[in-house]
């Protein structure tokens, strides 16, 4: 019965080749990953997810379960309900695992109108969205040529990136924004490109909530750190042609060779005139606003860039089930402010120093246009979870 779910709920991959966003300059790629990624291997996931305790404990019949009682607690009428659920069930079940050489991926095209739809159904009416001339200004920026991020603080759900493009299309459709920033709003929803974790892609619904999105995805750097060790310690006490070193070696191959196509990647998108990047940091300040770090890789994709600071009022658990069985399937008020923009040097020799910055910058951001920073609650340096550590000028892997 596992056999027949697996095969019904995540086929492998149909794209298992190496492929870049469309009109991305390929020089400085390795689409051969150095012959250390073989083609529709699916290796170097099932480590992650073996080191990582990510499997998805979503079943399928809960999963369908869950969906339906999210979609009846919309306001469509009963037939709009049941079409709805028939879409949402179609791109639920036919969804494949990325391969071990999908660093990108493009949004669905056949499924992205319906999905943002639904999401719309848990944005309450009298949620806000403020800051729209500041969106104006980064994509201005952007298409200039210019280094952007959009950095969303703080990250609570993978959902975010999907009720971020659903704020998109409210303020699209709303008749009460001039044109260059309706202009704004389209580029922001459909050009926007999401760094996920690895672990996005290893369950169902987050998987699902990526559909409409360019997708760029990472290695999170505790878990390659633990793919490094592991060949350590076996290298320690075996000799080189042990085959647990062997296996080690290859493990930790596959993730460099990973690593190196997806920072490329992700530098070129930073400044490209036709995409936003768009990351989730984890770090910032607790509810007594105390400090707590950024990871220094998010302080270094934030070197020399316009930073464009994202806020949501989100609950955490909105259409997300945790492993406690909790979920939320209520439309709740979600406002969306943008901070004022700033620039972030990044150049001074102490990390530290860098990622402090940043946190301020953000703070002064945020608190310009009054958003309530007594509830910003972030996750925590020392776990180092999101990015590959990159030297953002060359968008080359830094050892670590």
């Amino acid at each position: 019965m596992d056999e027949l779910h697996c095969f019904l709920m995540f086929k492998k991959s149909s794209k298992p080749e190496f492929v870049i966003p469309e009109g991305i300059d390929e020089k400085g790629f390795d689409p051969s990953f150095g012959g250390k990624v073989p083609q529709r291997s699916t290796r170097l996931c099932n480590t992650l997810e073996r080191i990582s305790s990510t499997g998805d404990y979503t079943s399928p019949v809960r999963g369908i379960y869950l969906t339906w009682r999210a979609v009846n607690n919309t306001s469509m009428s009963f037939t709009e309900r049941i079409r709805t659920l028939l879409n949402l069930g179609r791109a639920y079940v036919f969804q494949s695992i990325p391969g071990d050489r999908e660093v990108y991926r493009a949004p669905d095209e056949a499924h992205a109108q319906n999905l943002i739809g639904f999401v719309d159904e848990f944005i309450t009416p009298e949620s806000e969205v403020r800051g729209m001339e500041h969106l104006e200004e980064v994509t201005r920026r952007s298409r200039e040529k210019m280094n952007v991020v959009l950095m969303h603080v703080p990250h609570r759900s993978p959902i975010e990136p999907l009720l971020f493009q659903a704020h998109m299309q409210r303020q699209i459709e709303s008749g009460s924004l001039d044109e260059g920033q309706i202009s704004a709003a389209q580029f922001a929803k459909e050009q926007l490109v999401v760094a996920v974790s690895h672990k996005i892609t290893q369950h169902r619904l987050s998987l699902l909530f990526t559909k409409t999105l360019h997708t760029l995805r990472t290695i999170q750097t505790k878990y390659h750190s633990i793919i490094k060790k592991q060949y350590e310690e076996a290298r320690r006490t075996r000799n080189e042609d042990d085959p647990q070193v062997v296996k080690a070696k290859r493990d930790l191959d596959m993730a460099n060779a990973y690593l190196r196509n997806a920072a490329q990647l992700l530098v070129k998108i930073r400044k490209h005139p036709d995409y936003l990047l768009f990351i989730f940091p984890e770090g910032g300040f607790t509810p007594d606003n105390n400090q707590v770090n950024i990871s220094t890789n998010v302080a270094g994709i934030a070197k020399r860039s316009i930073i464009l600071p994202v806020h949501q009022t989100v609950p955490d658990n909105l259409l997300r089930l945790r492993k406690d069985g909790e979920i939320c399937l209520t439309p709740s008020r979600i406002d969306l402010t943008f901070g004022e923009p700033f620039y972030h040097d990044g150049s001074s020799s102490n990390k530290s120093e860098n990622v402090g910055e940043l946190i301020r910058q953000l703070y002064k951001s945020l608190i310009k246009v009054e958003v309530d920073l007594a509830e910003l609650t972030f996750g925590l340096d020392d776990e180092e979870k999101g990015f590959p550590q990159i030297d953002p000028t060359t968008g080359n892997l830094i050892d670590q």
